[in-house]
């Protein structure tokens, strides 16, 4: 994340004068191109963000038009011509009629003045406290922020938020060290949580924004003020020779592996946290059956005989249960995605899901629907992800109407499994394992600079949340006698960590390789 918002802004330095260079020499028009290349850019983010976030969120082309508003706002600025008649308007026909008129004594007409600012004021605000992580960002959220920073910063130097605010000189001594304040804070919380192994308390994340503005303030005053004001006609080239050597050092760490010597004693504990889901050929499967985030299968070149669906919590099992049907001759697929739900004809949108499930399980259910090889299909899933009622499913069968999540989980997926059982398929879930409370990895993962935590690895540890789950998998059997592979049978003695003290899990909830392959001999019994 740091690292990648630094790029961004490179990118554009990069590209943003070679612009501005040619439109110069071709003496064609400055706004109309960057108004143009600007709505371009943020409609593109718009249409990427409701498809996929992350590209949204990480590409350059997505994100610069919030770059290119500011330097909209520089170019009015300096040129005065343009940014008068931009008030001269605001003024023409948002404050006619008003002259000389007051509310509770205040003059509405010299007001004008102050609303460019204080709007933008509010709007900043309101973007920290309003703008969520479970709503679709950036996209059209992004404007606020982005339309009020730009109105502060065009408001007259002389309107009150600007004046008395921005202008104090706690405010402004923050800006003089905010640079190297942005370069330490996100790598000392990083660290920090590292460390930690969990999410940082509020106490030490205030110590962490604390050294952040010591080390940033040292860096200000003996780094940067010292470097700007040298006269010493080799500063570039010592700069220069220090961004190769640090460049150099980072791609020397990259092709070492991160030295990972270091931890050769926990090689074999640390296997088991390095789940791949590319194992058995994810490439080849991909290129020959509809997988999504998961596709796996133990031979890519004839048809399987047998499948497993689901998210990740399907995707855990597939070591072990692949190894069981290699002993008895066949040929295991896996197919899913990611916080998606097993679920035929459905969507889901709301907080921490994937996007597009619909359109991402469709082609995995109508291979498995209309495959003559395939007789079995194991279904499994997160068991506590999918009841919660700020959840909104979409039905594109038509069939399901219901507000309440659990009954409208409970007969989707009723409904999945009666049509692959209509197409001759013997249909089977895996009962889902616990929670654990924490991250495994903190247990056996030891740092160099760190000591092991205190983990007391017993069945106390595991999240009690399977109610509606129980409820659920109960509902199912009773309704329409599926079959289900009960896990927690054996869970005493084996998890999260087998009799040897190695982990079958790999972090909160997932499972590990060794926890997999536990149930290579399992699932016949």
């Amino acid at each position: 994340m740091h690292l990648w918002s630094l790029a961004i802004e490179e990118q554009y330095y990069l590209l943003w004068p070679l612009l501005i260079l040619f439109l110069w020499i071709k003496k064609i028009n400055f706004l109309a191109v960057i108004s143009t290349i600007t709505l371009a850019s943020f409609i593109f983010g718009v249409v990427t963000a409701k498809g996929n976030i992350s590209t949204a969120f990480f590409l350059p082309h997505t994100r610069f038009w919030e770059l290119l508003i500011g330097s909209m706002s520089a170019y009015l600025m300096l040129n005065a011509k343009d940014y008068l008649k931009f008030f001269s308007l605001w003024e023409k026909y948002i404050f006619i009629g008003i002259s000389h008129k007051k509310l509770f004594g205040v003059d509405l007409y010299k007001l004008r003045k102050e609303i460019p600012s204080i709007l933008g004021g509010i709007l900043i605000v309101g973007s920290i406290f309003f703008i969520t992580k479970d709503m679709i960002f950036p996209g059209w959220w992004a404007l606020f922020p982005v339309i009020g920073t730009t109105l502060v910063i065009l408001s007259p130097r002389d309107s009150w938020l600007n004046r008395v605010m921005l202008s104090h000189p706690i405010l402004v001594w923050i800006g003089l060290i905010s640079f190297p304040l942005y370069l330490w804070h996100w790598p000392i919380l990083s660290f920090a949580r590292i460390l930690e192994g969990n999410e940082l308390s509020l106490r030490a994340r205030s110590l962490c924004v604390g050294l952040s503005f010591i080390c940033a303030a040292i860096t200000y005053y003996l780094l940067e003020k010292p470097i700007r004001a040298s006269k010493n006609k080799f500063k570039i080239l010592i700069l220069l020779a220090l961004m190769i050597l640090l460049g150099s050092g980072g791609y020397i760490v990259y092709k070492e592996n991160g030295f990972d010597f270091r931890l050769q004693h926990d090689e074999i504990l640390r296997k088991q946290f390095d789940w791949n889901n590319s194992y058995n050929k994810s490439e080849e499967c991909k290129k020959n059956f509809p997988g999504d985030d998961y596709c796996n299968v133990s031979n890519p070149y004839i048809p399987p005989n047998v499948a497993i669906i689901g998210d990740s919590h399907a995707n855990h099992f597939y070591w072990g249960l692949n190894e069981y049907y290699k002993a008895k001759n066949k040929n295991l697929i896996n197919m899913g995605s990611g916080g998606c739900p097993p679920l035929i004809g459905i969507d889901m949108a709301g907080p921490g899901t994937s996007s597009n499930c619909y359109s991402r399980m469709l082609p995995i259910f109508e291979y498995i629907l209309n495959s003559k090889s395939i007789d079995t299909v194991y279904i499994s899933f997160w068991h506590n992800a999918y009841f919660d009622n700020r959840l909104v499913y979409t039905d594109y069968l038509g069939k399901i109407n219901t507000k309440d999540n659990y009954e409208y989980f409970l007969k989707a997926l009723d409904r999945t499994i009666m049509m692959l059982r209509e197409h001759g398929k013997h249909v089977i879930i895996i009962y889902d394992l616990p929670d654990l409370k924490r991250d495994i990895k903190d247990c056996f993962l030891v740092r160099p600079i760190y000591t092991k935590k205190d983990c007391r690895l017993d069945e106390s540890i595991f999240i009690d949340d399977f109610d509606e789950y129980n409820k659920l998998i109960n509902d199912l059997v009773s309704k329409n006698k599926v079959d289900v592979f009960y896990t927690h049978k054996y869970i005493n003695g084996n998890f999260p960590v087998d009799i040897s003290g190695i982990p079958t899990y790999r972090d909160h909830s997932h499972l590990s390789i060794n926890g997999s392959l536990f149930f290579k001999d399992k699932f016949g019994k």
